[in-house]
């Protein structure tokens, strides 16, 4: 279950000391497109813990070894997780940052996120066709 941050509730709660100032748990996330012939198409993995597939990403570092930056969070994802080479991507933007809070089953707590988005393209590029190789049978 997700919540937006800057819903007024939840400031008021926290006013109230109802509700904790939130450590807040910092996330990056790739939205990586690439388009061929018109179409779009993006690149997405599959979760099984999950279930499902979803965007390429996670949290930033608290060793400091991302010094904080959603940047290069999601650089070192895409190399950890997809083994691609960052060179075949373009950073385009950092196209959105969300404030939630979200229901942590493990932890039974509700827990602040903010995630940060960033739009990638391929330069990849999709071979032309090849001809059909025809086999002669004898």
């Amino acid at each position: 279950m997700l919540f937006n941050l800057d819903y007024p509730f939840f400031g008021l709660l926290q006013k109230l000391h109802r509700m904790p100032s939130p450590s807040i748990t910092r996330a990056a996330f790739a939205l990586i497109a690439a388009e061929y012939d018109g179409e779009r198409s993006y690149l997405l993995q599959w979760n099984s813990k999950w279930g499902c597939y979803n965007f390429i990403g996670g949290k930033v570092e608290k060793d400091g070894s991302d010094n904080g930056d959603f940047a290069r969070t999601i650089r070192r994802e895409i190399a950890e997780e997809m083994g691609i080479e960052l060179e075949k991507l373009l950073v385009e933007q950092e196209i959105k940052q969300i404030r939630l809070w979200q229901f942590s089953q493990r932890e039974k707590k509700l827990k602040a996120y903010l995630f940060s988005i960033f739009l990638y393209r391929t330069l990849l590029r999709r071979s032309p066709k090849q001809p059909e190789k025809k086999t002669v049978m004898r």
